[in-house]
């Protein structure tokens, strides 16, 4: 995953259309926070983005996975209370 420098993230969202193979292309209205070859969604919610993240890695977040992640978290001020997991 390539994450972006946060500069695309300013102003309104905009209209994607990622292509892939062996499924429908994925096209989406939001914010584009990474890219990778072959491994596209979106989500509504902070929690479905962890989850599928987690999802090739028997449910952890895998080096790559991880550095968007964070990334993602430092640039977009939506996902800056979410880079970490709180508890009580």
């Amino acid at each position: 995953m390539i994450p972006y420098d946060g500069e695309n993230l300013r102003g309104e969202p905009q209209d994607f259309r990622i292509p892939r193979t062996g499924d429908r292309d994925l096209a989406f209205r939001g914010w584009l926070l990474s890219h990778a070859e072959e491994r596209s969604a979106a989500h509504d919610s902070a929690a479905e983005l962890i989850e599928w993240l987690k999802q090739e890695n028997a449910g952890r977040l895998d080096a790559p996975s991880k550095r968007a992640w964070v990334r993602a978290c430092q640039v977009w001020p939506g996902l800056k209370r979410e880079a970490v997991e709180r508890v009580d």
